[in-house]
């Protein structure tokens, strides 16, 4: 139940950041967006890293007579599910944010690096995981 709670929980602060993130892009409001953007950073990387750990300590029940292989299989399966939801959740969100990024070529530019730099970090923690 806390498992749950918390992914609940990570989805709905993960989509409440990013609304905030792109209005400061669209009003231009730079110096909140690298504040906002540093922890949607931040914040997603961590989710990742738990997800990850989770799978691990699931793995680690494999010799645990008492809990199904079935039921193993099945909560990895989920958690990678939920990894691959928020990758693509969270590019389509960082390219959405290029897109609308409407200051000087320096703070696209800065945008731009800022976004790619995470994509590729989700990108690398998906591929731990395979």
């Amino acid at each position: 139940n806390y498992v749950l709670s918390l992914h609940a929980f990570f989805d709905d602060y993960r989509a409440i950041l990013a609304k905030r993130i792109v209005n400061c892009v669209l009003t231009g409001s730079y110096v909140q967006f690298f504040r906002f953007f540093k922890v949607y950073n931040r914040d997603v990387r961590c989710h990742f890293n738990n997800m990850i750990q989770e799978i691990n300590s699931i793995e680690t029940c494999v010799n645990d007579d008492s809990i199904s292989r079935n039921q193993i299989n099945k909560c990895i399966k989920e958690l990678r599910r939920r990894m691959f939801l928020w990758r693509d959740e969270s590019k389509r969100f960082l390219y959405g944010m290029i897109a609308v990024s409407n200051g000087s070529r320096f703070r696209k530019c800065l945008i731009k690096n800022r976004t790619k730099r995470l994509s590729k970090v989700i990108s690398r923690e998906i591929e731990s995981v395979k």
